[in-house]
């Protein structure tokens, strides 16, 4: 079995897997969430995977960048949407030419990121690379979900030439979850199996309210997978507004 990076190879399954995902609610709640008087002209989208959620949010929105840090997410993103703007790059350390009005994270890319200090690193560059006023929409996976709805469970899927297999195992004490994804490829008569192992990190809400304090936010609104500005205790994605009211150096 060969061992590859996080999204080698689950990126030529991506969009099959997740397509019981509406990403058009997606992009319309975040833009109804929008507290000015008229839409952002521009868009940034961290860990923007395959460009799908990027392509849903309105045409009138005249720039949309992509940041994710696999190269294979984004050569699917290239085929699908070759009018978005992409570029390969790590979200908790990256510097633009330009700052925008709107940043998004979703579907849990923050979860990655499992240091504390790297979080807070990582808010501290989107506050840079925003408009003094700009909003930061993002998601969390909560504790509910990772319990629930992935510890130790398996799920199974078959895709064209491709059968995966996706394990999951939450510790509780250090709040990470351990999800293997085992690959199995039939190509010319042979089979070749790969292995992903991805690690995500709960981040209690006292925890991201502590750093967006320290990093120049304010947030205006916490709500639940999507659908309401309300928190729900069984809600799958903690969904963030936030707004830049400060300058960090």
């Amino acid at each position: 079995m060969i061992e590859t990076t996080p999204y080698s190879k689950f990126s030529s399954v991506y969009d099959e897997v997740m397509d019981h995902v509406d990403f058009q609610e997606w992009a319309n709640f975040i833009i109804g969430s929008w507290k000015e008087n008229k839409l952002p002209d521009k868009i940034l989208d961290l860990g923007c995977g395959s460009g799908t959620l990027l392509s849903h949010f309105p045409s009138s929105i005249n720039t949309k960048v992509g940041i994710d840090s696999s190269l294979q997410m984004l050569e699917t993103a290239k085929k699908k949407y070759p009018k978005i703007q992409y570029i390969q790059g790590d979200i908790i350390y990256f510097s633009l030419k330009e700052k925008f009005p709107l940043v998004v994270s979703t579907h849990d890319t923050l979860n990655y990121i499992l240091q504390p200090e790297k979080l807070i690193t990582h808010f501290q560059t989107v506050n840079k690379n925003m408009e003094l006023g700009g909003y930061y929409f993002f998601d969390l996976s909560s504790e509910y979900n990772l319990i629930h709805n992935f510890h130790k469970k398996q799920l199974f899927y078959n895709i064209d030439s491709v059968k995966l297999t996706w394990r999951n195992t939450y510790n509780q004490k250090r709040k990470v979850i351990t999800s293997t994804l085992i690959f199995s490829i039939f190509k010319d008569l042979k089979i070749q199996k790969y292995r992903e192992t991805h690690y995500q990190k709960f981040h209690p809400h006292s925890i991201i309210l502590k750093i967006l304090q320290k990093t120049g936010f304010s947030l205006v609104s916490i709500g639940s997978d999507y659908k309401t500005w309300t928190l729900k205790k069984d809600c799958c994605l903690i969904n963030y507004l936030a707004k830049k009211i400060k300058e960090i150096k």
